[in-house]
């Protein structure tokens, strides 16, 4: 900046060392002042000044609040206001410069825009002042350069202030920065904090985390709501008050914070935080019986936090209001059910320009949950199957067959006859996610369907020898489909209530591998008043081994017996014993008991003893562990590190169970109401709720993430060629 004199002339320079503290040369100061420079006190009269660099060169005035004279020859004025968009220097060590290069800007006679001087820095001398040599050709430090702050290209700060110069030579002085600062004026600071976390106000001293903060600040800018997760102590509440928040408020966005106290329902917590920003002039009593009625508004459902959302930003800033969650891994630790309920409320509240924003700490980490869509699926009952590339989900009925795409932008259906009595329709995807089988569950194949038109179809069901005889016999016969597959592209494998294989080609009805016995007998056929009757075969394929399948027979699935299958050359690989497999709860989605990791070296299976035991294939061994279930929980699949993931269903919570580590189990609630399919791909789970479509992150040792994963970039290439016509061009979330 420019010290000025009354009538508008530079005396010389200075810099701001706080948002609203000027440090200049007190020699300055009575230049400016038109007063003596042996003048011991400092001056009462307020001082002009202006800001060259700014935009609109904005001017402003300051008065003496630092006094040192003399040798010392420093000047501390405090600003009327701050100016917008000027910023304190940040002060570096003085003491051992020697070498480092330097820059400094000031204001000699006939250079009242300023001109730049640069040179060497050597070692401090006698007056305790640090000595300065210009470079040669260039400009010298001279009068006008007094109070120019002095840049230390090594350091990346101020090093000190100038002060002196031999009149006519390059040799001029500057006075170390830690003889600037006035502690009665100016209190230092601590950078660092020890254990306590950073607030907005330590914003200054928060670094080395720019990049998590760009992260996060992009995804609150974006997104509606925003998750940013990782293990407790990581700092994800300091990254959020101290980098993320003073950000937005410099955006012109406003800011509250809700704290959820173990104890409160979840409405009363969310009410207690809106009437303080709907109603900030009650007293404490008026607003805790407000924020009562308000609750009780809010647990009558229906569209009340949209309602409120107008009013919240309505008192906000224009740029919009931001609502911090705090300590909320502690509420759903306590509380997991109203912790649930109060995520819906949040969930409800949020768009428009109100955001929520969520700091989380389980090791189970929501990275993404994507509304749906306007499109909805038509029938309200039925079986519910994701594609292997999560893109669409499927749900097929006794009379059609249903695709939405997984945000829900196209909707697509056909009619379907009535299954045989006693069967129902059963939907199955290729491993291209390109078919839908539809085939009647211990009945017969029917057609497959194309995903992009469902108008294409090809009909299947004179694949298997005999089936099609069996549609209208209510008795079972052993020839009918128990279980289908998809292995590999277009093709599928099926298992017949008998205990045969065959390999079939969905896209055109070729028939690859004709059926084969996988147990020799006694193998039942669907024929006698057995425990067979009450369960069904199993059939999964393993990835990662082209042509190999782990099927369970009816009679295997009593005693306990998996076998693995080379379908491409009809070979058996191994046997699994092990104890009595369950059969799956009838839920929407078509569940199995058995499920594979993304490489197909270790099997979870479901035990009618109530544990879910996890094979080591090729080793042809259980692991130690096992993992509790109750009858009606799904298993979801293996995640990351070996853990079970399963749905409990009475609970509606996903929980995962580590067999390898220490046995930790976790779970988290799923919110949006009862699942109707959930998928495991490498370390994330995703739960479609038919309302929410939520992802998490398995993995226990990742540090950070947050919701919406695509915050910051698009669609890659190979997702785009993935999505289905007519999905916004957009990344999710957006």
């Amino acid at each position: 900046m420019r010290i000025l004199s009354a009538d508008g002339e530079v005396i010389g320079a200075g810099f701001l060392v706080a948002a609203d503290v000027v440090c200049t040369c007190a020699h300055v100061v009575t230049g400016a002042l038109g007063v003596p420079d042996t003048e011991e006190s400092a001056p009462g009269t307020p001082v002009d000044l202006d800001f060259p660099l700014l935009s609109g060169r904005p001017r402003a005035r300051a008065t003496v609040v630092s006094w040192r004279g003399g040798g010392a020859d420093v000047a501390l004025l405090r600003l009327d206001a701050a100016v917008e968009g000027a910023r304190p220097v940040p002060l570096v060590d003085g003491t051992g410069v020697w070498g480092h290069t330097f820059r400094a800007l000031g204001y000699p006679d006939g250079a009242d825009d300023g001109v730049w001087a640069s040179g060497t820095l050597r070692a401090g001398q006698g007056a305790g002042w640090v000595q300065m040599e210009a470079q040669e050709p260039g400009p010298r430090i001279e009068e006008g350069f007094s109070g120019a702050p002095v840049w230390d290209d090594a350091q990346d700060g101020v090093v000190g202030m100038t002060v002196a110069a031999h009149l006519g030579e390059r040799t001029a002085y500057l006075l170390p920065s830690a003889e600037l600062v006035d502690e009665r004026t100016l209190r230092p600071r601590c950078p660092f904090q020890g254990l306590a976390p950073f607030t907005e106000a330590d914003a200054e001293f928060f670094h080395g985390r720019e990049g998590d903060t760009a992260r996060v600040h992009t995804a609150v800018r974006r997104r509606p709501v925003t998750l940013v997760a990782g293990p407790s102590g990581c700092g994800k509440s300091s990254l959020v008050r101290a980098g993320v928040l003073p950000r937005l408020r410099a955006e012109g966005m406003s800011v509250s914070e809700l704290r959820p106290v173990p104890g409160v329902r979840a409405a009363a917590v969310l009410a207690r935080a809106l009437t303080g920003i709907l109603e900030p002039e009650l007293g404490e009593v008026e607003r805790l019986a407000r924020a009562e009625e308000l609750a009780g508004l809010l647990e009558t459902g229906g569209d009340v936090p949209a309602e409120l959302r107008g009013g919240v930003l309505a008192r906000g800033a224009s740029a919009g209001h931001v609502i911090f969650v705090d300590q909320f891994e502690e509420y759903a630790g306590a509380e997991p059910a109203a912790a649930r309920g109060l995520f819906g409320l949040l969930a409800a509240l949020a768009g428009g320009g109100l955001t929520v924003l969520v700091p989380v700490g389980t090791t189970l980490m929501a990275v993404r949950a994507e509304s749906v869509g306007g499109e909805r699926f038509r029938a309200d009952s039925g079986k519910y199957s994701v594609s292997p590339n999560g893109r669409f989900v499927a749900l097929v009925t006794d009379r059609r067959l249903e695709v939405l795409d997984a945000s829900r932008t196209r909707h697509q259906s056909v009619s379907l006859p009535p299954p045989a009595e006693t069967v129902d329709w059963i939907p199955t995807w290729t491993a291209d996610s390109k078919r839908i089988v539809v085939w009647g569950e211990s009945g017969n194949l029917y057609r497959s369907y194309s995903v992009q038109d469902l108008r294409d179809s090809v009909p299947l069901d004179d694949v298997v020898p005999k089936a099609k005889e069996l549609d209208s016999v209510t008795e079972l016969r052993g020839g009918e489909v128990d279980s289908v597959a998809a292995l590999q592209g277009s093709e599928i494998v099926l298992l017949t209530v008998d205990g045969r294989l065959a390999r079939v080609d969905a896209a055109d009805a070729a028939v690859r591998t004709r059926r084969f016995l996988v147990h020799p007998a006694p193998n039942w056929a669907g024929t006698g008043l057995t425990g067979e009757i009450f369960v069904r075969s199993q059939l999964i394929a393993r990835p990662g081994h082209p042509g190999q399948v782990a099927a369970v027979t009816r009679t295997g699935t009593q005693r306990g017996e998996i076998l693995l299958w080379d379908v491409w050359s009809q070979r058996r690989v191994t046997t699994l014993p092990g104890p009595a497999i369950s059969v799956p709860f009838a839920t929407d989605s078509f569940t199995s008991a058995l499920a594979f990791d993304a490489d197909g070296s270790h099997l979870a299976v479901q035990n009618v003893d109530g544990q879910v035991m996890v094979w080591d294939v090729d080793r042809r061994k259980q692991l130690a562990r096992s993992a509790p279930r109750a009858s009606n929980d799904a298993l979801v699949g293996i995640g990351s590190g070996d853990s079970v993931v399963t749905y409990l269903s009475d609970k509606k919570q996903v929980q995962f169970y580590d067999l390898t580590g220490d046995g930790a189990s976790g779970t988290l609630p799923v919110a949006g109401g009862n699942w109707i399919a959930g998928f495991v791909h490498g370390h994330r789970l995703t739960i479609d709720t038919g309302r929410l479509r939520q992802t998490f992150d398995l993995n226990p040792d990742t540090q950070f993430r947050t919701l919406c994963a695509a915050a910051d970039r698009d669609y890659t290439e190979a997702e785009r060629k993935l999505l289905p016509e007519g999905t916004p061009s957009q990344p999710p979330c957006s």
